[in-house]
């Protein structure tokens, strides 16, 4: 049975970041695969699911999930597979799919480096950087998209109907990434106008928003 490569974590030296109640933290999966797949081959995705325990996603952006497996759709014959643990018989099954089902399946482990975005304010930093709309009417729960984020190419996912986004870049550009969180972070703390912010005027959550809605009609 194959072991986990033994990596470097790129953010290792990283303390969470805090600006109000939003924090912004490494954050590093144990186990990542890319997947490139005839999404139309019936026996092909058969196989996947019944490897992974989920069917992965037709439907573009989107994110199937079973404990402890995530499956984020990349493109109609692409997805990246992650889990939080390190889970080797679920990579010696991947690596040992047959060859007939026409899936090139690729360990990702060492390509990526991560951080976690939690809190109200976590769409707002997010704004600062990608042309993404980032508001859960737009970008609810379960969604993932290819985007750019300053000057890296990253997936953003969003992983609960809280404000809570996971961000993926290359591990080449894992302290970039750190670095702009830091910057950003620093800024949003100095602010001390609201209105700085791309989307202050509207709650990040669907309950945030049923308290706004409530709080105007109350003072009409």
């Amino acid at each position: 049975m194959s072991d986990a490569p033994v990596r470097n974590q790129p953010l290792a030296y990283a303390a969470p970041l805090i600006v109000g109640s939003t924090s912004v933290r490494p954050w590093q999966p144990a186990t990542m695969f890319n997947v490139r797949a005839d999404a139309s081959d019936k026996a092909c995705v058969d196989a996947l699911t019944a490897t992974l325990g989920v069917t992965p996603p037709r439907r573009e952006n989107m994110v199937a999930q079973r404990d402890p497996v995530s499956v984020l759709w990349l493109g109609p014959d692409e997805w990246l597979i992650i889990a939080e643990e390190a889970l080797g018989p679920l990579r010696d099954a991947m690596l040992a799919l047959p060859d007939e089902h026409r899936a090139a399946i690729t360990p990702a482990d060492c390509s990526y480096a991560g951080v976690q975005i939690t809190g109200p304010d976590a769409g707002r930093l997010l704004a600062r950087g990608t042309p993404l709309d980032c508001h859960w009417r737009t970008f609810g729960a379960g969604h993932c998209a290819q985007t750019r984020l300053a000057k890296a190419d990253a997936i953003l996912w969003r992983s609960s109907c809280e404000p809570s986004f996971r961000l993926l870049v290359r591990r080449s550009m894992a302290r970039y990434l750190w670095r702009w969180c830091e910057a950003m972070a620093q800024r949003m703390a100095q602010a001390s106008d609201a209105s700085e912010y791309d989307m202050s005027t509207e709650a990040d959550t669907p309950a945030a928003a049923d308290g706004t809605l409530a709080r105007r009609s109350r003072r009409r």
